[in-house]
């Protein structure tokens, strides 16, 4: 039996305002903090989403929402592959086996706790949206934080410099744009906002009948002029990223949004009108783009040579899921396993394939893809029908904003690894919970039965449990740069420290290196460090066997141990 509706709107509670709070705080949080690539800005991220987890108030009854049915049973699926590979270790040399397994069970117990933050996001974010003005509040967040970010990235460009927030260098290599280390993320991210802003500018508009003063029009007209406004300045912040996937992205979503609007239409031959006006008016600024030089100069590799490139690491990356294609190589393991499948005369570490999609089929198999990727378009179908259905002009105009901005996220995905930055994750993650909230359909909110109490304060350990593993990497990575602070003589009590922290190969390597270093200067205990340091640098290899920095260190270790032919094997080519 489903319960009667209840008093409080699902939103009206002390500890719902406190976990929308924070849940928004965690949106704006995200791109802001360098995307959350970092150790420190990742825990920060997980601490605000878990908070808003424990202050949900599970007591009362939930919303029946579509995320239940659809995204968040599949993601729960891909979950369940990775716990199965995180506990079931195994090198990428051993015999081959149909069971969920991983070649770095560190890294998919890292990857397990980012998913979990996801999946407790979802659930909150999906009970604590549910009614239409924070629903609307969250569109409002989106559009908003990617204004910002792109007053940001502007300001950056036009000052020429090359520092996030005028304080953090990166590197010459490195092409950033606001608070993004990457150009082509902090791209991803303003077309999700771009799109969605397009989708609150048309919605007020619908406003305008049921207002009768003179000075309320006169309102409207104002607030609307600051809508188009700061809409300019996020479609002026994709350009400026010179971002070629971005706009490609950005252009296709509009012209597969524009396609499928124009069948609201009346008549047949409006119809035809509008998709023809969207055929001709994206293919103009295609064609404008090809015939600019500045479309060349958009990044230092042209695009031919960046094409050749991905299409390169795609083709290593396939062979790799050809031989383990059921349930992948481990969530996270990706780097550890595509070495040994790519060209030896590549050069560079490849952290990511540049493509989300392929990636996750890599590290989870048909599987975990195709219960992801399900879950995404069943929810994205059920969207669309909602969509269709809804007569309301303004809720037109919005969820028709929020499936072009799904639409660019996932196109731009396919040739980049936005998904796994985590702030432009929770962004995509928003966009599929606001998809999926039930405040898109025209019937009253269906309430399921509230959680049992026990199951309430499980979930609420479990939450606690997972905030103190985001700090761990954090203690390691301060150990690890304490190594490098100190005497020479004090860093493997650090690197050591670390390691008991965070149980990463790159630390054992670390030490290795250490070691080798200290021998170099301490000539009388000479043999002794090098066998500490063969010690950790095998350690390392012994997990990562693909690994050339790992291989080198280890054959720089040997060599000076006098075994020459051992050296040999490990640092020769091939």
């Amino acid at each position: 039996m489903t319960p009667s509706m209840p008093e409080l709107a699902p939103n009206e509670s002390f500890g719902s305002g406190i976990s929308e709070s924070l849940l928004i705080a965690a949106l704006a949080f995200g791109p802001l903090a360098f995307g959350c690539v970092e150790s420190w800005s990742r825990a920060v991220l997980s601490i605000l989403v878990l908070l808003a987890f424990l202050f949900f108030p599970f007591e009362r009854p939930l919303v029946d929402t579509r995320l239940y049915r659809t995204l968040i049973p599949g993601i729960l699926l891909v979950f369940g592959i990775g716990i199965w590979q995180r506990f079931n270790p195994r090198p990428l040399c051993a015999p081959s086996t149909l069971w969920p397994f991983t070649v770095l069970s560190d890294a998919t117990g890292d990857a397990l706790g980012l998913w979990s933050i996801y999946i407790l996001w979802l659930a909150c974010a999906s009970q604590i949206f549910a009614d239409f003005k924070s629903w609307r509040r969250m569109s409002w967040a989106i559009f908003i934080i990617g204004a910002f970010v792109a007053v940001l990235g502007i300001m950056q460009v036009g000052q020429g410099n090359h520092e996030l927030y005028l304080f953090r260098e990166v590197g010459e290599s490195r092409q950033p744009f606001g608070p993004f280390y990457d150009r082509d993320h902090a791209a991803s991210l303003l077309c999700i906002s771009a799109l969605v802003g397009f989708g609150i500018f048309g919605s007020r508009w619908s406003a305008w009948k049921r207002l009768r003063s003179p000075g309320k029009q006169a309102d409207l007209i104002a607030t609307q002029f600051l809508v188009f406004f700061l809409l300019v300045v996020v479609i002026a912040g994709i350009d400026a990223t010179c971002s070629r996937g971005g706009m490609l992205s950005f252009l296709a979503a509009i012209f597969t949004i524009g396609i499928l609007a124009a069948g609201f239409a009346k008549e047949r031959w409006a119809r035809w009108l509008i998709r023809l006006g969207v055929i001709l008016g994206v293919s103009l600024v295609i064609a404008m783009l090809f015939q600019s030089t500045r479309w060349e100069r958009f990044k230092e590799v042209p695009i031919r040579v960046s094409a050749q490139i991905r299409l390169n690491m795609y083709g290593w990356g396939l062979r790799l899921f050809r031989d383990f294609p059921l349930t992948g190589v481990g969530f996270g393991a990706f780097s550890t396993a595509y070495p040994a499948y790519q060209a030896k005369d590549f050069e560079g570490l490849v952290q990511h394939v540049h493509n989300d999609w392929l990636e996750i089929l890599i590290e989870s198999g048909i599987v975990g893809f195709l219960a992801y990727v399900m879950g995404i378009a069943l929810l994205l179908r059920g969207a669309y029908v909602s969509w269709r259905a809804n007569t309301s002009r303004e809720m037109r105009f919005l969820i028709g904003s929020l499936l072009a901005a799904s639409t660019a996220f996932i196109v731009h995905t396919m040739g980049e690894f936005s998904f796994h930055i985590p702030g432009n994750a929770i962004f995509f993650l928003a966009l599929l919970m606001l998809l999926g909230a039930p405040t898109l359909d025209n019937h009253t909110k269906k309430f399921l039965k509230p959680i049992p109490r026990w199951a309430a304060v499980t979930l609420r350990l479990f939450a606690v449990s997972l905030g103190f593993a985001t700090i761990r990497p954090v203690a390691a990575e301060w150990y690890a740069h304490q190594s490098l602070l100190g005497p020479k003589e004090s860093s493997p009590y650090y690197l050591t420290r670390a390691f008991e922290w965070d149980s990463k190969p790159e630390y054992q390597y670390y030490l290795g290196a250490t070691y080798l270093n200290l021998s170099e200067s301490n000539p009388s205990a000479s043999t002794l460090l090098l066998r500490k340091a063969l010690i950790h640098s095998e350690s390392a290899l012994q997990v990562e066997p693909a690994n050339d920095r790992f291989r080198y260190l280890e054959g720089a270790i040997l060599w000076r141990l006098g075994r020459i032919d051992d050296a040999r094997r490990l640092i020769q080519p091939g």
